[in-house]
């Protein structure tokens, strides 16, 4: 069994060079070689924390993903133009470098087939929502607006792709 420590430097190394990893080659394309030098730790590293290569990538986008969300802070209420709301949102979706955006959308395209990191999708997915939502709401749409309901119902069906079933049918 690996060792799950936190808080240590090699193991965080070895997550970030994960997400960098994979956002490059894609999770099919991800190695430990691969992961520990670009983490500049020995092969041996990636072995004493983890059990394997795909413990270690659920591990790595899951908190990316995770980390991802914690760091988008919604939109100020108040008297805001749609036009920044929406350039707010498009700053927070694109505003990744592509190899992070590209990870992103490898968690995204994996979860269905990979249960750890169906959970990230779902949660990543349920951020995105709010956000639009918070958008929305800046941007004075009333609740019960048909863009605002068209919205959750589209949010609603994309947190369920990742368990591979679309809600709703």
């Amino acid at each position: 069994m690996a060792r799950n420590r936190r808080k240590q430097p090699r193991r965080d190394a070895l997550l970030e060079a994960a997400v960098e990893v994979v956002g490059e080659r894609g999770v099919a394309g991800t190695t430990h070689r691969a992961v520990t030098e670009r983490a500049e730790v020995p092969l041996a590293t990636a072995s004493y924390y983890f059990s394997s290569i795909d413990e270690l990538i659920a591990e790595a986008l899951t908190a990316f993903v995770k980390q991802r969300a914690e760091e988008i802070g919604l939109p100020h209420q108040g008297d805001v133009a749609p036009a920044q709301v929406a350039e707010w949102y498009a700053q927070q979706v694109m505003g990744l470098d592509k190899s992070k955006r590209l990870a992103f959308y490898e968690v995204l395209l994996n979860a269905a087939r990979t249960p750890e990191l169906a959970e990230a999708a779902r949660n990543a997915l349920a951020s995105y929502q709010d956000w639009a939502v918070a958008g929305l709401n800046a941007a004075g749409a009333p609740r019960g607006s048909r863009c605002r309901t068209r919205v959750c119902r589209i949010g609603t069906r994309l947190r369920s792709a990742p368990s591979g079933r679309v809600a709703g049918k």
